[in-house]
């Protein structure tokens, strides 16, 4: 037994224990390395850095999704507002009344004198109960005209409906005072025609144009809801 432990040769272990720490040591020093060339590609190029270790963004196969347009019966951007009223129409409408159409879905405001004497969905009907000769009137128009035969030429101005371009057309006739007025806008909601309609009789022209800047701003209170 005493022979054997003196022939055990103590130096092999020793060896053994160097190896390790011979192996831990290259370990650290290629760590340290390769942890040093990554950095200097991440630093001056990290493209570079990416393709070192093969770290690659991937990218989806599948088309990405493409907005789609769903068309509606708005005639217009919900995001459109009536149009701007000035100081003097500001005072015009200051008292009036709102009517409002859900059905037809839409609304504006008319003079407190005025009064409804005929409605459908897609149409009203209005008249002064001060005055019978004015008389209003909206609603679709299959031709997208009236009758206007007897008139005279008329007066055309561009103007707009909550948005939509329009066209107003201000007719007159008469040989003697007060003479009869007719001023038509007319424009396509949805494709389908619309009109406004707007009557009355006026002696002479500037009481003529009273009337027909209370019919502007009416005009400029119309939206579609």
């Amino acid at each position: 037994m005493e022979e054997e432990k003196q022939n055990v040769d103590p130096i092999k272990p020793k060896k053994q224990i160097r190896g390790i720490w011979a192996t831990l040591i290259i370990a650290v020093l290629a760590l340290i390395v390769i942890g040093g060339v990554g950095w200097y590609f991440y630093k001056t190029d990290p493209s570079q850095f990416a393709e070192l270790f093969n770290w690659r963004k991937t990218t989806s196969t599948s088309p990405s999704p493409t907005s789609t347009t769903i068309p509606t019966t708005s005639a217009t951007p919900t995001s459109c507002t009536p149009g701007v009223l000035t100081t003097e129409e500001q005072a015009i409408v200051t008292g009036w009344g709102t009517h409002t159409n859900t059905a037809g879905k839409f609304e504006f405001k008319y003079p407190a004198e005025w009064s409804v004497t005929n409605e459908y969905v897609d149409m009203v009907a209005m008249k002064d109960s001060t005055d019978p000769n004015v008389q209003f009137e909206f609603g679709r128009a299959e031709s997208g005209t009236i009758d206007v035969s007897g008139w005279g030429t008329p007066n055309t101005t561009p103007t707009k409906i909550w948005c939509i371009d329009a066209t107003e057309k201000i007719y007159e006739k008469g040989s003697s005072s007060p003479y009869d007025y007719l001023v038509v806008v007319s424009f396509e909601r949805s494709g389908i025609p619309n009109i406004l309609v707007y009557r009355f009789k006026a002696i002479g022209a500037s009481i003529a144009g009273d009337y027909i800047d209370q019919f502007n701003a009416l005009v400029k209170t119309f939206k579609f809801l």
